[in-house]
């Protein structure tokens, strides 16, 4: 999704779509809704997210135990040794944006 954000935009700018005063922009909905990185962990991939999203709308997923558990955890290792992310911006998306969401994860946080 993040990717058609640019061709959303457009679609805005036309006025094709009813309702779109009420709504928001898609770039404002895009804003307010959370992703996560199931099958999608690549720097490219987040620094798509950052620039669309904001990185504090992102939350670590895997699709496990749809996705081969090496690469689950191989996921995991790259957002932790990625070099487009901050400190702050690797916590966030390892386990702090969710809990903030779901305050009851904390317990069961792993780190």
């Amino acid at each position: 999704m993040p990717y058609l954000a640019t061709r959303f935009g457009i679609i805005d700018e036309m006025g094709v779509v009813a309702g779109a005063a009420e709504r928001g922009s898609a770039a404002e909905t895009f804003r307010r809704l959370y992703w996560d990185t199931a099958a999608s962990w690549s720097d490219p991939v987040l620094r798509m997210l950052r620039e669309v999203t904001g990185i504090g709308q992102v939350v670590f997923g895997t699709d496990f135990p749809y996705l081969r558990r090496d690469l689950a955890v191989g996921s995991r290792r790259h957002i932790a040794e990625s070099a487009e992310l901050s400190d702050a911006e690797r916590t966030a998306i390892l386990g702090e944006t969710a809990t903030r969401l779901l305050p009851r994860l904390a317990a069961l946080r792993v780190g």
